[in-house]
């Protein structure tokens, strides 16, 4: 697993020079290098439009490092090693390439090292495209990674169109995101305790899939 401290240079060059893939609600994610990106979450750490030359006295006064730093326990440091924790779980199921590590700056984290899947595309793109045969295919597949995901503790309630990406030459799928605030990484006696959290996946799942499958009823009309 990367686990790479970065220094405010390098962060500066990253969100002035890299090329960004993407942006979410809680960051941005940019180009690392050829096999890699790095989601930046500026969210609790900056502001995406301010000047970046002024992000040391803003980690410093959002993270209020010199205090923190003091106590193990306080809540930032809590994310990393969450984190860390989560991708670690992530590693026991079908989905383990995803997510590769984390980034910090100044022990803080900062980020994620995500695996760059080049030759896939974003599942609403892709899905007009896809015969009915293949559409059941992707979809047979997506139920298979969430079940695999939940039995290993994992469940990701935001599962869109925008989050599940495949690779039309052999309908390759993956689960993204599963680093958002919206995937629960839990036990599995606590899953079984609270068994709306499987519902929700469940729920999000067959939404995405209704929306998907209405969208070709609409192409259809149109043409």
């Amino acid at each position: 697993m990367i686990n790479k401290e970065l220094e405010k240079d390098e962060i500066i060059k990253i969100l002035s020079e890299n090329e960004v893939i993407g942006k979410g609600t809680d960051g941005i994610l940019f180009k690392y290098d050829e096999n890699t990106l790095l989601k930046i979450y500026y969210k609790d750490i900056f502001d995406a439009y301010m000047d970046i030359s002024k992000l040391d006295s803003v980690i410093k006064s959002n993270l209020e490092i010199e205090e923190e730093m003091k106590n193990i326990n306080n809540k930032y440091r809590t994310h990393l090693e969450t984190a860390i924790s989560n991708i670690n779980q992530l590693q026991s199921t079908k989905s383990n390439s995803l997510i590769k590590g984390v980034a910090t700056y100044k022990s803080y984290l900062i980020g994620t090292f995500i695996e760059y899947y080049r030759e896939h595309e974003l599942l609403y793109k892709i899905f007009p495209s896809l015969n009915n045969g293949e559409q059941r295919i992707i979809f047979d597949t997506l139920e298979d990674l969430i079940e695999d995901l939940y039995e290993h503790g994992v469940c990701p309630t935001d599962l869109k169109e925008d989050n599940i990406m495949v690779r039309k030459s052999d309908l390759d799928v993956k689960i993204i995101d599963l680093d958002g605030k919206e995937t629960r990484y839990e036990n599995m006696e606590y899953l079984k305790k609270f068994p709306h959290i499987k519902t929700n996946t469940i729920k999000a799942f067959m939404d995405m899939k209704k929306r998907l499958e209405k969208s070709i009823e609409i192409e259809d009309e149109e043409r």
